[in-house]
This record gives structure tokens, C-alpha cells and sequence, in this order.
């Protein structure tokens, strides 16, 4: 890379060559520099956006009581249960209240 660098800033100065800075400007080099994050404007869709996930936050975290209560109750409260019936069972709810709306909300976000 050092040498293509040198090569296209020497022998081919003046072949007309596309140069990366020509096309994206130079590295910045003051490294030191920090440019706070902004927020964008204020409209209806970032509203609805920020509603979207609060509601999903929410949600999972209402699924996610409901998932623990249920294990506890397979697990503790019904005892003698063989370990293949416990394990079949927490895969089963892992699939229903995880992946298939892991599933979906990625196919949402992109």
C-alpha cells in the first residue's frame, strides 16, 4: 500500500489517476478533536420510533416474567420430572418467546 501511495504521488502525478483523497478529501489528522453527537428534528416518526421500542421493552419484559414464572413452576414446584422433559421444555419456551420475535424484529430493523 506504501508503495501504490508513493507510486500514484510520483510516477503517475499527471496520468490522471483517481485518487481516494480526490474523491473523499484527506485524512483528517487532529485526532484530538471531539464532535458531540446531536439529536436530529423532532417529528412524528422518531415519535412513533421512540414509542415502537419503549412499547418493545415493555413487552419483553412483561414475556420475560411470564418465561420465569413458568419455569419455576416446571421446574420447582412439579418435582421428579426427568432432566430430558425439563430441557425439551425450556427449549420450546426459548423458541416461543425469544426467537421468533428475535426473528421478526430484525426483519423490522433492517
Amino acid at each position: 500500500m506504501c508503495i501504490a501511495t508513493l507510486l500514484s504521488a510520483t510516477v503517475f502525478a499527471g496520468k490522471g489517476l483517481v485518487l481516494v483523497k480526490d474523491l473523499y478529501g484527506s485524512i483528517p489528522n487532529n485526532f484530538f478533536v471531539f464532535t458531540a453527537p446531536s439529536l436530529p428534528e423532532w417529528n412524528v416518526s422518531i415519535f412513533i420510533d421512540i414509542l415502537y421500542f419503549v412499547g418493545a421493552i415493555v413487552f419483553l419484559y412483561q414475556e420475560l416474567k411470564v418465561f420465569c414464572s413458568s419455569i419455576i413452576r416446571q421446574i420447582l414446584i412439579i418435582p421428579k420430572r426427568p432432566l430430558i422433559q425439563i430441557k425439551n421444555f425450556l427449549v420450546k419456551v426459548f423458541y416461543k418467546y425469544w426467537y421468533l420475535w428475535f426473528k421478526d424484529f430484525l426483519a423490522l430493523v433492517h
